[in-house]
């Protein structure tokens, strides 16, 4: 339980830096974790895509109509179902940065293996969904950032 109280002070910290604003020019990142770490931007509108297909799959969200018109239960209140994907989408970018600050702290590292796993699982999915990943923006690398996130979480 200690650990995870110190990662969510450590994600409510690194929270103050999120930009989530995709629309400024030459905006690569979802979140800068120091100086020299920042969340790629694709893992963020990565994040979005599988909180979409979950919705789908679940039901929260129909493939019948348009995002724009509809909305989502959550905690009893109705929001956009837009709004809900960007929610879904940083919490899961919050927890990747809380797993890279946790990890650096326990000095938990991912081995080789583990890395091979990662890019060999993204490039699968990415060649699955090439053109509507290039239409969106998401490199191949942060579709491996995603996998690796996965990884990394799992060795803490």
């Amino acid at each position: 339980m200690k650990w995870m109280q110190k990662a969510a002070a450590a994600v409510a910290a690194v929270s103050v830096m999120f930009s989530l604003s995709a629309c400024q020019s030459g905006l690569n990142w979802a979140a800068r974790i120091d100086k020299d770490t920042s969340v790629p931007i694709g893992l963020y509108i990565y994040e979005q895509a599988v909180a979409y297909r979950s919705g789908v799959q679940d039901g929260t969200l129909t493939t019948s109509e348009k995002l724009d018109g509809q909305t989502v239960t959550v905690s009893g209140s109705d929001i956009k179902a837009t709004e809900y994907l960007d929610n879904e989408a940083r919490d899961a970018v919050m927890s990747h940065v809380g797993a890279c600050l946790m990890a650096r702290e326990y000095k938990v590292s991912l081995t080789d293996e583990e890395l091979q796993t990662a890019a060999e699982s993204a490039k699968s999915a990415y060649e699955t969904d090439k053109a509507v990943f290039e239409k969106v923006g998401v490199a191949q690398s942060s579709v491996e950032e995603y996998y690796k996130s996965l990884s990394l979480k799992n060795n803490l």
